[in-house]
């Protein structure tokens, strides 16, 4: 029995040498595969577990699955993001700046024009890419008078008070000297019927009715600047420029840039397909003196020199009328 006893206990230790040698015959290479398989577990986004920090940042930040806490505090964690302006039914959060831009050339009865449309566009396109606007067109059939006066009372209906708005307006315009009014003429207005003419009165009521705070309409026509009356002394020059522009953005605003006064303005005049004060618009948004400004500095540092230099027309800035203006600007960002 003590035999026994002895051959079974140097058969188990001979088993254990047999296992430890085995083992180092494999060498370190086996332990290290062995971990390393599970730091490319890690990597992969398979494993969670305690590792080394320089571990963790080699993570890809969506490779983890989490569960919703972990979703949430994550969410809380990354840095907003500025979200794009978008057409009305996105679930992304609208820009707060906002144009109509109309452009008429295709009259029905008037005299056509050849570059009011394409003057449109291509203002529509600055303030969309550089600006952030979100933008509705109006292009020749499209802009009738019923059309534009539903676009306004559309923008009465969405706009609250904490937005910009730019109304563009690129075609024909008329003025009565008997009874003092100016008028836009839609595609549908005809030569000796004013039926479809739209009076600068009913502009300046709908600018009444928007909430927006600041509003600003471009009016590139014949006697666009009789819709307005003159504005009040500058403050630029009066105290310091962000002072400035804290006190325009507080107070609301409705103003205008014409393209001349009471006067006939070039349809033409700048590089091939634009009226030289669209020419001239297009290349101070582009290129403005600075990143943020109001409209009187881009009349008073762009515009102004640019179109009286090239044509007779003199622009005007100015205060629309009977509007709700109480003494602000409309401050442009320019964000690229």
């Amino acid at each position: 029995m003590n035999y026994l006893k002895y051959i079974i206990i140097f058969a188990l230790l001979a088993g254990m040498s047999g296992a430890t040698s085995s083992d180092a015959a494999e060498g370190k290479g086996a332990v290290d595969e062995r971990i390393q398989s599970t730091f490319d577990a890690v990597e992969r986004g398979l494993y969670r577990g305690t590792t080394p920090d320089k571990q963790v940042e080699k993570l890809s930040p969506n490779s983890v699955p989490m569960s919703s806490t972990d979703s949430e505090q994550k969410k809380d964690s990354l840095p907003l993001r500025k979200e794009t302006a978008t057409q009305p039914g996105s679930s992304v959060p609208s820009a707060k700046y906002y144009a109509l831009i109309i452009g008429i050339d295709r009259y029905r009865q008037l005299p056509k024009l050849e570059n009011a449309a394409n003057d449109a566009i291509m203002v529509g396109q600055v303030l969309r890419e550089k600006y952030g606007f979100e933008t509705r067109m109006l292009l020749n059939e499209e802009a009738s008078r019923d059309a534009i006066m539903s676009a306004l009372n559309d923008l009465r209906r969405q706009l609250t008070e904490d937005v910009s708005l730019l109304i563009y307006y690129s075609g024909h315009g008329e003025y009565n000297a008997q009874t003092e009014t100016s008028y836009w003429l839609p595609v549908d207005a005809s030569r000796n019927d004013t039926t479809k003419w739209l009076e600068s009165r009913s502009i300046s009521d709908q600018l009444k009715l928007i909430t927006a705070r600041h509003i600003l309409v471009v009016a590139d026509s014949c006697f666009s600047g009789t819709i307005t009356r003159s504005a009040s002394g500058k403050l630029s020059g009066k105290v310091a420029r962000e002072k400035y522009l804290q006190k325009v953005l507080g107070q609301s605003s409705r103003v205008l840039i014409a393209s001349g006064g009471n006067e006939p303005v070039l349809d033409a005049g700048g590089r091939v397909g634009h009226s030289v004060f669209a020419d001239s618009l297009i290349d101070a948004l582009s290129e403005p003196f600075d990143k943020v400004f109001t409209a009187e500095e881009l009349m008073s540092c762009h515009l102004k020199e640019s179109v009286a230099g090239r044509a007779e027309q003199l622009p005007e800035y100015k205060v629309i009328r009977n509007s709700g203006h109480e003494g602000g600007d409309f401050v442009f960002r320019k964000i690229r």
